[in-house]
């Protein structure tokens, strides 16, 4: 019944996130290895597997190019005891950072910026350009996907502690559903390039050791 309908629908969410996925990354793997020998680091990325070792995991979070020539400098955005827990948490299970150093998942939670969304404001939408993760500290969000002309909801409501957006991290691919806020809300939100500059420098400077 009504089980079985969600399940299909959280089915058809991830087999379309994976598969734009997948297609944004074949087609522009020959334009990044244009940029070899140059003053960039380019870190090839390819879907996180289990048959990757965690070298290779962290790796792989890392897709588009990032000038080393440039000056290093990250904003930090003060947060509470609290907030700085939550995010840590978050971070610390999601797979994109899981094999991260302790030291790394600092340096990202302290990247994150702070938003509030009314309710009924969309936060990211089906089809846009992807360029933040975001992660709940209160509220609640609905996600909802559009196809064929039907506008379907996707898994369970969204609150505290929960997280959305993340593709936006490993690749430039457009937004696989829309999420909104279902009333006032309070989010955290990391950009693409602020991500990979942390993830890529702190590498190189372990590389360095």
């Amino acid at each position: 019944g009504s089980n079985m309908l969600e399940e299909y629908k959280h089915y058809l969410y991830v087999m379309f996130s994976i598969s734009r996925a997948l297609f944004y990354a074949r087609s522009v793997a020959a334009k990044d290895e244009s940029h070899l020998g140059s003053n960039r680091v380019v870190v090839t990325n390819a879907p996180i597997t289990a048959d990757l070792n965690p070298a290779q995991q962290k790796r792989a979070a890392v897709y588009d190019n990032v000038d080393m020539t440039r000056r290093f400098e990250i904003k930090i955005h003060p947060k509470t005891e609290n907030i700085t827990k939550l995010l840590i948490n978050v971070v610390q299970q999601n797979i994109l950072f899981r094999n991260f150093k302790s030291e790394e998942h600092t340096k990202i939670v302290e990247a994150f910026e702070f938003i509030r969304a009314k309710a009924g404001e969309i936060i990211i939408k089906q089809g846009d350009s992807g360029e933040y993760f975001y992660i709940v500290e209160s509220g609640k969000l609905e996600v909802y996907m559009e196809s064929c002309g039907l506008r379907l909801k996707v898994g369970r409501t969204l609150d505290e502690g929960d997280y959305f957006g993340e593709l936006a991290l490993m690749y430039n691919t457009p937004r696989a559903a829309t999420v909104v806020t279902v009333e006032d809300s309070n989010l955290w939100r990391i950009d693409r390039q602020t991500y990979r500059t942390i993830v890529t420098h702190h590498n190189k400077e372990t590389s360095d050791e």
